[in-house]
């Protein structure tokens, strides 16, 4: 990957909708000169490479009537069969959009949720501290999300810049 990938990677995360004409534009702002079809065949075989995985579109949760709660999950055994049953369980709930395995003393496992009643996460704590292997869910409501973004933090210095 070079630095003309990163800054195309860059772009596309920003707005993957944009033709290649448009990103080739984009590109252009940032001192790489290609044509459309050279960034369309870029852009390709970035997918080819597993760089890209997807595009998605990105709701906005608040105005779909959803809130996020995080729970911060502990085990009683670290035994990898009680990670397996937790995990089981966390990734059958349809709720869940993040899912942590977390290394440290207190918190084993950090699960971000989004819900449009505090009755259904109060559900899913009780469901998560009835299994045996839980010692305990800790259930937090996000008041207020201060950023948010799925971009991956890509170093796509402009062309020609030593940074």
């Amino acid at each position: 990957m070079d630095d003309t990938d990163r800054a195309l990677l860059v772009e596309l995360q920003e707005n993957c909708d944009r033709s290649a004409k448009e990103l080739a534009n984009a590109l252009a702002k940032r001192g790489y000169q290609l044509m459309g079809p050279a960034v369309a065949a870029r852009k390709k075989r970035l997918i080819a490479d597993g760089l890209i995985q997807r595009a998605v579109v990105l709701l906005d949760a608040k105005r779909c009537g959803f809130n996020l709660y995080v729970l911060l999950v502990r085990l009683k055994d670290g035994s990898t069969h009680a990670e397996d049953a937790v995990s089981e369980a966390i990734l059958s709930i349809p709720e869940v959009v993040e899912f942590h395995t977390c290394l440290g003393d207190d918190v084993h496992n950090v699960v971000k949720l989004m819900a449009d009643d505090v009755a259904r996460v109060n559900t899913i704590s009780r469901l998560l501290r009835s299994l045996p292997q839980v010692d305990n869910v800790t259930s937090l409501n996000v008041a207020e999300t201060r950023r948010y973004s799925t971009a991956v933090p890509i170093n796509a210095p402009m062309n020609g810049s030593t940074e």
